[in-house]
């Protein structure tokens, strides 16, 4: 086996496993080199069990895995732990150890490891704090996708220009990267998942989903949001 990145494995058979449990950095992503170096030294030489859940492949066609060096040795929990991935519930939404795979990556983010390390390049990283999500617009959600917003804030007394940092859902499949976008000390701003005219006060995330704008699962979702570096600045998962 060989590693694709930091969740997929090449097998010698050429099918592709696409680890359940965790998502990793995507290339050109923060930490995306580290994690694959990652993969790939836990698995290399090793012998890999692999264990199916409920479905057994992806959209892709990548085989849908739970992954065991040695037979006892979870590939997810590792990578969770050192903090080169975070959970993500692939697939049908009921995988198994996914309580296991939430109290691995805690103890990364209370350690500060890998993808939660604070590097400090960024003053305004620990100044912009999520206020509130509003991940359920009222009525149908693409005909009123502007009632589903993000609130930010930020908390300190300088100003913050938000350029290239962004906020992605659970499985980065919808990413907004600002532009140049300035946060007056102490002012708050909302983030709109359909379309109209920026202003201080509103940003609108437009297009995002093709005809339907939409973008946070209402039931369970994570928003993330990371600076420029793409250092994690704020991790917010929810479920109903």
């Amino acid at each position: 086996e060989s590693a694709v990145d930091g969740d997929t494995l090449k097998l010698a058979d050429g099918n592709t496993v696409r680890i359940l449990g965790i998502n990793s950095p995507e290339k050109g992503q923060h930490y995306y080199n580290e994690a694959k170096v990652k993969m790939a030294q836990l698995v290399g030489g090793r012998v890999i069990e692999l264990e199916r859940d409920a479905d057994a492949k992806d959209q892709y066609g990548r085989q849908l895995r739970h992954g065991f060096i040695d037979g006892n040795v979870n590939i997810a929990i590792e990578m969770l732990k050192g903090g080169f991935a975070i959970v993500y519930n692939y697939g049908n939404g009921k995988a198994r150890y996914m309580e296991e795979y939430a109290t691995a990556e805690r103890s990364a983010q209370s350690a500060r490891r890998g993808i939660w390390a604070k590097g400090g390049q960024d003053a305004c990283t620990s100044c912009i704090t999520l206020v509130s999500l509003q991940a359920d617009a009222a009525g149908d959600e693409c005909e009123n996708s502007n009632d589903e917003y993000a609130t930010f804030r930020n908390a300190c007394t300088i100003n913050c220009n938000l350029q290239g940092w962004n906020v992605r859902d659970n499985s980065s499949s919808h990413m907004y990267t600002f532009t140049d976008f300035n946060v007056a000390a102490g002012a708050a701003f909302s983030l709109r998942s359909g379309c109209g005219t920026n202003t201080p006060s509103d940003i609108y995330w437009c297009g995002s989903q093709g005809s339907c704008n939409a973008v946070w699962n209402n039931d369970s979702d994570r928003l993330i949001m990371a600076n420029k570096g793409n250092e994690i600045v704020i991790d917010y998962p929810y479920a109903k």
